[in-house]
């Protein structure tokens, strides 16, 4: 066993990647093995792509297997690693981008979209301007119940004024209060022109 790991000579034990290349120009990663050492014993490599057996391959529609890789003789190519480039195969002639089918049926829930979101938009601004017309309502009621009670409250100190005035001035000319109040109303006229 050690003359045999001598002939295959020194091996690294790093991991080692491979890719494979596949008819259609696709590169695929291979899965990163660790390759062993001289002395111990080499396991073959997994496999990197796998194909059907030709019986079960037949069983495939060729119409079906010309939209898969596939190798030489026509076997659809099966990877144990994803592709290292994305971008698909351009086949000649080949519509790109979505069916018909499922572009209308795009176009349809996207107005469905846009129908709904203008019912909602418009149900907001009703709520918003019924919210603001009931604010102003309200702010209105608020400013006419102030303003009447001020209103009660200017005459409430008014009348109050009055009754202390006459009580004053009954206090000081008895029951000839009226025309004490009037002399000293012609007074103030008097010095304030």
């Amino acid at each position: 066993a050690n003359h045999n790991a001598s002939q295959l000579g020194p091996q690294s034990s790093y991991p080692q990647s491979s890719t494979v290349q596949a008819q259609s120009g696709r590169t695929y990663q291979q899965p990163t093995t660790v390759r062993q050492t001289a002395s111990s014993y080499l396991h073959p490599p997994p496999p990197e792509v796998y194909t059907l057996p030709d019986l079960a391959n037949a069983t495939i529609p060729q119409e079906i297997r010309e939209q898969f890789h596939h190798d030489e003789q026509g076997r659809v190519l099966f990877f144990t690693a994803p592709p290292l480039d994305t971008v698909s195969p351009v086949k000649e002639g080949a519509a790109l981008g979505h069916s018909v089918r499922y572009l209308a049926a795009k176009a349809r829930r996207e107005q469905s979209l846009r129908q709904k979101r203008r019912a909602e938009d418009s149900e907001l601004k009703e709520k918003e301007a019924t919210r603001k017309r009931v604010k102003r309502e309200a702010e209105e009621s608020l400013t006419r119940d102030i303003a009447q009670l001020k209103e009660k409250a200017l005459q409430a100190l008014e009348d109050k004024l009055v009754h202390a005035t006459r009580e004053e001035y009954r206090g000081m000319y008895g029951e000839h209060w009226k025309a004490g109040m009037q002399q000293d109303l012609h007074r103030w006229e008097l010095a304030q022109r």
